[in-house]
C-alpha cells in the first residue's frame, strides 16, 4: 500500500472516530437535558396535584364548618324557644343577639297582667309527672303553689 494512502486512511478513520464522538457527546448531552425536563415536569405535576388535593380538602373542610355552625345556630335557637317565646327569640336573632342597652332589651319585653313566671326544681317531680295523669299533675302544681 501506499503510504499517502495508508495517511489518508488514518485520517479518516480519525475523523470517524472524532464524529462518532462528537455524535456520542450530542446524544448524551440530550438524552441528560431531556431527562432533566422530565424530572422537573414530574415535580411540577406532584406539587400540583398536591395544591389540588388541599384545596379540595379546604372545601370539605369548610363546607362541614358551615354545617356544624347551622346546625348549632339551630340548637341554640331550640334551646331559646324552650326558655323564651319564639317571637322574642326572632328579634334577638335580627339584632344578632346584641344588646347595647337596658332600654333595647325592655322594647323585646310585654306586659300580662296576672301572669308571672316561676322557675323551680322540684325533688322527684319528673317521675312523678310520669306515672301520673296530666290532670293530676296540674292540680299537684295548684295545691302546692295557690
Amino acid at each position: 500500500m501506499h503510504p499517502k494512502l495508508v495517511e489518508e486512511e488514518g485520517n479518516e478513520s480519525q475523523d470517524m472516530v472524532f464524529f462518532q464522538y462528537a455524535w456520542l457527546s450530542g446524544l448524551i448531552t440530550m438524552l441528560i437535558g431531556t431527562s432533566l425536563i422530565l424530572v422537573g415536569a414530574f415535580h411540577k405535576e406532584i406539587a400540583s396535584r398536591e395544591q389540588f388535593l388541599q384545596r379540595i380538602l379546604m372545601a370539605d373542610q369548610q363546607d362541614e364548618i358551615i354545617k356544624q355552625k347551622t346546625k348549632n345556630a339551630k340548637l341554640q335557637k331550640s334551646l331559646l324557644e324552650n326558655m323564651l317565646p319564639s317571637f322574642i327569640v326572632d328579634e334577638l336573632r335580627e339584632q344578632d343577639f346584641n344588646m347595647n342597652s337596658w332600654k333595647q332589651l325592655r322594647s323585646l319585653t310585654h306586659s300580662h297582667l296576672g301572669v308571672s313566671i316561676m322557675f323551680a326544681d322540684l325533688v322527684g317531680f319528673t317521675e312523678f309527672s310520669a306515672q301520673v295523669e296530666p290532670r293530676q299533675v296540674m292540680e299537684y302544681l295548684n295545691d302546692l303553689f295557690l
